[in-house]
């Protein structure tokens, strides 16, 4: 077995351990004390997850992820929580902005979301995050769609998505 497939069976078993525990927490977000929280997204690509929280309504999150030999892949993005939507009080929409930045092994011709080049082993994008989250008092699900502007090496748009889950210290 490889070490990718390795990684995506132990991504799912955290994922899954976390979605069965989540209902043993407290009921809403205006009770969580901890502002980092830190855990694993399943998607494109899959990988850590960290996000820590500037307030009640605004946060920053980061992802990375990597494969071994073929790239290393950061996300950072600035959050803005719809708090005043009708929505339950533990599930609560979202958008932001930020980037993302990924370095492939010169080895491999980069092909990754839509992204193409023979040329450059490095690729930066502009990144839309939109997504809900379910938080309780130490953890939080969230899923999240992306839309992506390529800037490196070309300008190419592209689309990603997010299943994650995250325990707040």
């Amino acid at each position: 077995m490889c070490g990718d497939e390795i990684m995506k069976r132990w991504s799912l078993l955290l994922m899954i351990l976390a979605a069965c525990t989540l209902p043993t927490f407290a009921a809403d977000r205006g009770s969580q004390t901890s502002r980092f929280g830190a855990g694993i997204s399943l998607g494109g690509p899959s990988g850590l997850s960290a996000k820590y929280w500037l307030d009640s309504d605004h946060a920053i999150d980061g992802a990375l992820a990597f494969s071994s030999g073929d790239f290393l892949l950061l996300t950072g993005d600035y959050l803005v929580h719809f708090n005043n939507l009708p929505t339950s009080e533990t599930i609560r929409p979202y958008a932001g902005a930020g980037a993302l930045l990924c370095s492939f092994s010169t080895s491999k011709k980069l092909e990754f979301m839509g992204f193409t080049s023979t040329s450059s082993n490095t690729l930066l994008a502009l990144r839309v995050p939109l997504g809900l989250e379910w938080t309780v008092s130490k953890a939080g699900i969230f899923l999240e769609l992306t839309p992506h502007l390529g800037l490196v090496p070309a300008t190419v748009g592209a689309m990603s998505g997010a299943l994650g889950a995250r325990y707040y210290f």
